[in-house]
């Protein structure tokens, strides 16, 4: 059931940007915990507690305006709880030929997760898909954690998973992993799938 006096709506230049590093940040500490190893937490939590600090999100740079005119935030009592980013891939980036569309990230505050924030949220780029006349979203999720010392590999963003499936993502067989930029080893850097949505199927 989705929260009474939710809306969805665009992002817009009066909004406080870092709020939406906030949220992560809160996200980061909250959910990432069950799958991600601590190094990684650790570089999240510094690189995002910086930016909000030092107000580093800037809207007149180009690609941060491109970026933020992609933005659905969910807002109630005019407090942002939570957001999504979404971006049209180019060829080079897309999973299968016809992923027209792109889930970048769906985000909520801790205290307002499982009351229907993000399935808000999701339907609103579902909608804006079928503004765009798009038809094939793609979207990248954890699906298995650092490897413990046997070279074991643990649960990945189990959470995430169920909730893309419930609104009929299936994956793919792609899997991609982000390099640390301070040089945490790939062993301890979450494995992630590639989900596929088409909106015209039932």
């Amino acid at each position: 059931m989705v929260m009474s006096g939710l809306i969805c709506r665009k992002l817009n230049p009066k909004d406080d940007v870092n709020i939406l590093a906030k949220i992560d940040l809160e996200c980061v500490l909250h959910n990432d915990v069950d799958y991600m190893c601590p190094e990684v937490i650790s570089e999240n939590n510094v690189k995002l507690t910086n930016k909000i600090k030092n107000n580093t999100v800037n809207i007149k740079q180009t690609n941060i305006k491109k970026m933020l005119d992609s933005i659905i935030v969910a807002e109630i009592n005019d407090k942002i709880i939570g957001y999504s980013i979404t971006q049209i891939p180019d060829l080079s980036e897309r999973q299968v030929p016809n992923a027209d569309y792109e889930l970048v990230r769906i985000a909520v505050l801790p205290e307002y997760q499982s009351k229907g924030v993000a399935t808000a949220l999701w339907n609103a780029v579902i909608a804006e898909m079928k503004q765009q006349n798009k038809s094939v979203l793609q979207l990248a999720v954890d699906i298995a954690g650092p490897e413990d010392n046997n070279g074991v590999r643990g649960k990945g963003n189990e959470k995430a998973i169920k909730f893309y499936k419930g609104k009929g993502c299936t994956f793919l067989n792609n899997t991609s992993q982000y390099k640390s930029k301070t040089g945490i080893p790939q062993s301890k850097i979450c494995v992630q799938g590639w989900m596929i949505k088409d909106i015209n199927e039932k």
